[in-house]
């Protein structure tokens, strides 16, 4: 079955519906399902199912295993050094938490922050073979940390935030809720642990929090979940679920969240692994000129038409980056789409 293109003007709701946006019209892809269909190009989409979870479609791109990173190259500031924890892992970080988690929000614990920590303390004994002894606690500590701020739900993991947020289109996120790039950042911390120690803990950690992926929402879903299929088959991580079951569609949630999901795929080359992996950047394939405002910053979320994104220049990067990943040449042009939009804003 052929796949159609019509004009649409999207609004997020519970799923992308017909609406007028701002008088503009937009092409989009209106099929949302179909039979199996021979796969000739990685243009083709075809229907993935995980059993007792939900099918969402995909490309067929040959996902690159590397690809350029400057969060992997991070290092300790050159001040820093492993001195005995003794209960004092918040002040002895290489990274401490952010102030906002501190003092605002109460919480010791920030999933991007436990990232950039393993990969500093990974990188710094790489470059200190001396101190693996001294670095290996502070990784036990951050992994304990991480399992405090987590909610299981049968054999898969959440990374939990224990305070109130106001989500994108003002809504209201109540204390415990979860988010797919909290459980990216997860993932690839606890990547770096397992590549740098080998210690067995950091991949069946690992195993537990992929588990969560598996537990999608196809809009009714009342408990913790971040994937997401939506109305036209295609395959969501998303950063603010809100409660009654409806995503925020937030473009660097999404690639932020592809990217944890790719570092677990290098040491679990599962199938369903691979496909989640593709679906995510399928999705964003499909999605990604929604979020362009022609001469400005990009739109943030797709649940909030007028929200501009808060840190524009990681946009076009994340775009080089599925371009590296997927080999798909749409992202390297997005990339330069996005650059010309916001005057390469920084």
């Amino acid at each position: 079955m052929a796949w159609k293109r019509t004009l649409l003007v999207v609004a997020a709701s519970s799923c992308l519906t017909l609406a007028v946006v701002a008088g503009t019209l937009w092409a989009y892809p209106t099929a949302m399902k179909s039979s199996a269909i021979e796969v000739r190009s990685i243009d083709d989409l075809r229907p993935y199912a995980i059993p007792g979870a939900g099918e969402f479609l995909f490309r067929n791109y040959r996902i690159a295993k590397t690809y350029s990173d400057a969060d992997d190259r991070l290092v300790p500031p050159a001040s820093w050094e492993p001195r005995p924890i003794n209960n004092n892992l918040d002040d002895l970080l290489p990274d401490p938490w952010p102030a906002a988690y501190i003092e605002v929000y109460k919480q010791r614990f920030n999933p991007s922050s436990f990232f950039t920590n393993a990969v500093m303390l990974c990188n710094y004994a790489a470059t200190h073979p001396e101190s693996r002894m001294s670095v290996k606690p502070f990784l036990d500590a951050l992994m304990d940390r991480l399992l405090m701020f987590s909610s299981a739900e049968g054999d898969a993991l959440f990374v939990r935030y224990d305070f109130p947020f106001q989500a994108p289109a003002k809504r209201m996120l109540e204390r415990g809720w979860v988010s797919g790039i909290g459980n990216g950042f997860a993932l690839r911390g606890l990547m770096h642990i397992y590549n740098c120690t080998k210690d067995q803990r950091a991949l069946e950690l690992a195993d537990k929090y992929a588990n969560a992926f598996k537990i999608i929402n196809t809009g009714t879903k009342q408990g913790p979940w971040f994937s997401y299929v939506d109305g036209f088959g295609f395959l969501w991580f998303d950063e603010y679920p809100y409660g009654e079951g409806s995503p925020s569609y937030v473009l660097n949630g999404q690639i932020y969240t592809i990217i944890g999901l790719l570092s677990y795929y290098r040491n679990r080359p599962e199938r369903w692994v691979l496909r989640m992996v593709q679906g995510g950047i399928t999705t964003v394939r499909e999605y990604a000129h929604l979020y362009r405002r022609a001469g400005k910053v990009n739109r943030y979320a797709l649940s909030d038409w007028k929200k501009v994104d808060y840190a524009p220049s990681r946009t076009p990067k994340q775009q080089l980056q599925l371009y590296q990943i997927s080999g798909d040449p749409y992202f390297k042009a997005m990339a330069e789409a996005f650059e010309r939009d916001m005057g390469k804003a920084d």
